[in-house]
Parts: C-alpha cells; structure tokens; sequence
C-alpha cells in the first residue's frame, strides 16, 4: 500500500483507532460481536494496528 505524507501512519495511530471504533459503536454497543471486542478492546485495536501497519489487515466488505 502506498503511503503519502505519513497518512497511513496517523490512520494507524492507536488513539485514532480507538475513535474510530467508540465512534463506530453508537447504536451498536448492545450487540454481542462489539460487546466481545470491547471486552479486550486496546488488545484488539493493538492487534488491528500492527496488521494495518505490516500490510496483513483484510479489509471487508
């Protein structure tokens, strides 16, 4: 993946993940799958992280 101007690098930045998903959970926090996550969550968003970072992260669709 191309980076630009350390963009990738902000996107991948832990605290913007960790908006992103607090963001991204509204209307959704009672849902089993975002209950899970949130269970582990700096785990999960460290794990996110480094896949973003190495170039492993699949996207969805």
């Amino acid at each position: 993946m191309k980076r630009t101007g350390n963009l990738f690098e902000k996107i991948a930045d832990l605290d913007n993940l960790l908006e992103a998903f607090h963001a991204t959970q509204k209307g959704k926090a009672d849902r089993l799958e975002v209950r899970r996550f949130r269970e582990d969550l700096h785990t999960n968003i460290e794990q996110i992280q480094n896949e973003l970072l190495s170039g492993e992260f699949r996207f969805g669709e």
